[in-house]
């Protein structure tokens, strides 16, 4: 805050107020909220299932890929909703992988 006079002026954050616009942006748009609410489940389950985990590790093995770990979004932070997207569209094809792989598994033990 910087005093000026008797009155308190209080200076935003430039930051803040950039990630505030950003996000109001966002909201202005359903289609893409939509699509990032998605991207946010799929990093989110994710996450929450070591199962989930060890198939993405293995997925990405069997395509050559570096090990990553997708990326979650703090709606605090301004530019982690990009990291997110960008993480998880760069870890597509191990994502479909993953899945594929377990939906194999699945399927598998219930012919027994």
């Amino acid at each position: 805050m910087i005093w000026n006079s008797l009155c308190a002026v209080h200076n935003n954050c430039f930051a803040h107020t950039l990630q505030l616009c950003v996000e109001d942006g966002l909201k202005s748009q359903p289609e893409i909220t939509a699509v990032i609410d998605k991207f946010r489940a799929i990093v989110s389950v994710f996450h929450h299932s070591t199962v989930l985990t060890e198939s993405l590790k293995k997925a990405q093995e069997t395509l050559g890929i570096p090990e990553k770990k997708l990326v979650a979004d703090v709606r605090t932070r301004w530019n982690s909703t990009c990291i997110m997207l960008r993480s998880a569209v760069a870890l597509q094809q191990s994502i479909g992988l993953a899945l594929f792989s377990l939906q194999q598994q699945i399927e598998e033990v219930a012919t027994i």
